[in-house]
């Protein structure tokens, strides 16, 4: 069509063909009228997308194709002589060597003098903060008894209820 009209036609057909599109909806001042002839954001987003992710495919296949490269190359070039052979048995057993003296390592933190050191100042700070509480627990019982007047018998139902066993002691530091 466009080899067979002259210039001047094309531009007239082009012209009256835009115009019944916008024609259709009515009002070229109505913006639904406008969406609906160009194309959406959401497909030129879609589409910009797309273009991304295909030309990231391009480059991890190029990227690819370059390691694989590398890899039949240092494979090629690599000799399995008798000195290499020696080299990866000594790797080995130097790496077993390694894991074996890690787990030794292990096993013995439990008994690195600076661990025991914080194991017994954790020890004497419970102990005191148990005996503390032991002591806060005495002195509200005695306080109910001298100060507000209760019954000793009434304040030792009202701390068996708050759940205060009778045998109640302090902690014995010794053990």
């Amino acid at each position: 069509l466009r080899c067979c009209l002259p210039e001047t036609t094309r531009h007239d057909l082009f012209a009256s063909t835009t115009r019944q599109k916008f024609s259709l909806s009515h009002d070229l001042r109505d913006p639904r009228a406008l969406a609906r002839s160009f194309p959406s954001k959401s497909a030129q987003e879609l589409a910009s997308v797309r273009d991304k992710l295909a030309h990231d495919v391009r480059a991890g296949e190029a990227r690819k194709g370059m390691v694989e490269e590398k890899l039949a190359e240092s494979k090629s070039s690599r000799e399995d002589s008798a000195e290499r052979q020696e080299g990866l048995i000594r790797l080995e057993t130097l790496r077993s060597e390694k894991k074996r003296l890690r787990e030794e390592v292990d096993s013995l933190k439990d008994q690195d003098p600076e661990a025991i050191a914080r194991t017994d100042a954790a020890i004497d700070l419970c102990l005191s903060s148990a005996n503390r509480w032991t002591d806060n627990l005495f002195e509200v019982r005695t306080w109910l008894v001298k100060k507000k007047g209760m019954a000793p018998r009434e304040a030792k139902d009202l701390m068996k209820k708050l759940g205060v066993p009778a045998e109640l002691d302090y902690v014995d530091s010794s053990a």
